[in-house]
């Protein structure tokens, strides 16, 4: 009887064992973009994810912060060690992603909290073989873009590269077709050895969108307060494509319309 006790302790022990390690599945991307902040996102792009969660890496994203001669001009570069991530849960339809946006040489980049998009896509009967996974072409609005991507069934997962996702299958590829950006695949491991945690990022003040824009135009206003007679100072909107997503952040002109309308 000890020895049968002995034998199922070490047994539940080794399944608890098993459950606190994280091994996890892992896609990388090669991103080739032709958006203003390309140099941050363009490169090595890597995506770890288990059936609920996802971290997605921009790994050549520059890990310092630093200033570079830019024509006539000095050029701020800001920098992350933690590469830019996006941290998707789907248990709890969260996603926190970091952006530079509103940084500075002693601000950290924002951790903007928000829900996980819902892409409406369309999956179209085009098949084709990347590797040696069976892939089906799916189309879909996001982010001011229409994508055409390719997902796999043979990796049922429902993530895919930046913040797409939400098919029957990982999305293996992608193409905007505005040429604008695209992710190719370059491999996958179905069991990473990687020493990555599945987990949200931490290097920066957690925000929620709402509040990144309460930020921006607490700023807006500070910048505007420095005004003269002689001149007018203010802040715009970051140009057109200037990020991934066409017209992210647009809490400036949003609200100088609203302040208009008022008067």
């Amino acid at each position: 009887m000890k020895k049968i006790f002995l034998s199922i302790t070490f047994l539940s022990f080794g399944v608890l064992l098993m459950q606190a390690q994280i091994i996890c599945s892992k896609i990388t991307y090669h991103c080739e973009t032709k958006i203003l902040k390309g140099r941050d996102y363009d490169g090595r792009n890597t995506l770890y994810f288990i059936s609920d969660k996802s971290l997605f890496i921009h790994n050549d994203y520059p890990k310092e912060s630093s200033y570079t001669n830019a024509g006539d001009m000095v050029a701020f570069i800001k920098g992350d060690s933690e590469g830019l991530p996006i941290f998707s849960d789907k248990k709890i339809n969260t996603l926190y992603y970091k952006i530079d946006y509103m940084s500075s040489a002693v601000q950290d980049c924002y951790i903007v909290r928000d829900t996980i998009p819902k892409i409406k896509w369309t999956i179209h009967k085009e098949t084709r073989k990347i590797e040696n996974f069976n892939c089906f072409r799916a189309r879909g609005d996001f982010g001011g873009r229409t994508y055409n991507v390719w997902f796999t069934p043979d990796i049922p997962s429902s993530f895919g590269p930046y913040k797409l996702g939400g098919l029957p299958g990982l999305i293996v590829e992608a193409y905007a077709e505005d040429g604008m950006v695209k992710y190719t695949f370059q491999g996958f491991e179905q069991l990473t050895k990687d020493n990555i945690k599945l987990e949200k990022p931490t290097k920066g003040k957690e925000v929620s969108f709402f509040e990144l824009k309460e930020i921006a135009i607490k700023n807006l206003l500070f910048v505007e307060s420095l005004s003269t007679d002689e001149g007018t100072c203010t802040n715009n909107d970051p140009p057109l494509n200037y990020y991934i997503e066409k017209n992210q952040f647009t809490f400036n002109s949003d609200y100088k319309k609203a302040r208009a309308n008022k008067k």
